[in-house]
């Protein structure tokens, strides 16, 4: 009975750990001294992807930097007693060509775009605005709002009416309620030159029952009336729920 006891007690021991510990070292360090070279190849490829992140970060803080200094050189030029002696579109676009892929290039080109406009030169004013669109998709919704209402603005005044108007039309529901208004107002303009009295009217007629009593609503109200002296049979059955399609066609 004690030799069975003693058994017993003997096969519930725990298992002598140390050895196997020593053993799973024995065998990585085997392991490590076979494969050696391919260790310090896998980490050196590891160090050099981390630096480069590291490194291009860096850079990429200091190209922005430099980039944001040289717009504010720019913007230093400004004189608010004297408009004419401030910075020019070329002077931004030195900035955005210097510095492309930078933040302040992105803004650089609708600065570029609206010294060009109060300018008058229209053609370079929408290159700007286009250039910022296409090169920069990215960027925040209110400042590419704001560059579509430029090149809308741009192509107007260079004649290209339909142009223009598409660029309007993508606008009447902007993020801006003064760039939402300003378009629909702009684009119910150009629908009236055009001929197409019916659309007019009815964007005319949103933009006077809006909230808010703004330049838009009241001369809004005055050109719809107009438009009805032309034709009354412009005017349908229930304005505010007239549905029509004012989405820019695909070209």
């Amino acid at each position: 009975m004690a030799e069975q006891s003693n058994k017993a007690s003997t096969s519930k021991q725990p298992a002598d750990l140390g050895t196997d510990s020593t053993l799973a070292f024995y065998s990585l360090v085997d392991w490590f001294e076979k494969n050696r070279s391919k260790v310090f190849i896998a980490l050196a490829i590891l160090a050099v992807v981390v630096l480069g992140i590291y490194g291009q970060k860096s850079m990429a803080a200091a190209s922005e930097e430099e980039a944001s200094h040289a717009l504010s050189r720019v913007n230093d030029k400004i004189d608010f007693t004297d408009p004419e002696k401030g910075p020019s579109g070329d002077d931004y676009l030195a900035v955005a060509a210097e510095h492309a892929g930078t933040e302040a290039a992105a803004r650089a080109l609708v600065l570029a775009g609206s010294a060009f406009f109060d300018d008058k030169d229209f053609g370079k004013a929408r290159d700007a605005f286009q250039r910022f669109l296409s090169e920069y998709p990215g960027k925040l919704k209110v400042v590419r709002e704001n560059a579509t209402y430029g090149l809308a603005r741009s192509e107007e005044s260079l004649g290209n009416s339909s142009a223009a108007l598409k660029h309007y039309q993508s606008l009447t529901d902007a993020y801006q309620p003064t760039v939402a208004e300003a378009s629909k107002f702009a684009a119910a303009r150009l629908l009236e030159a055009s001929g197409d009295l019916k659309a007019a009217y009815v964007l005319f007629d949103q933009i006077s029952l809006g909230t808010g009593y703004s330049y838009w609503t009241r001369e809004a109200s005055v050109r719809k009336q107009e438009i009805l002296k032309k034709d009354p049979s412009v005017k349908p059955a229930e304005t505010a729920s007239a549905e029509i399609d004012l989405a820019p066609s695909a070209e």
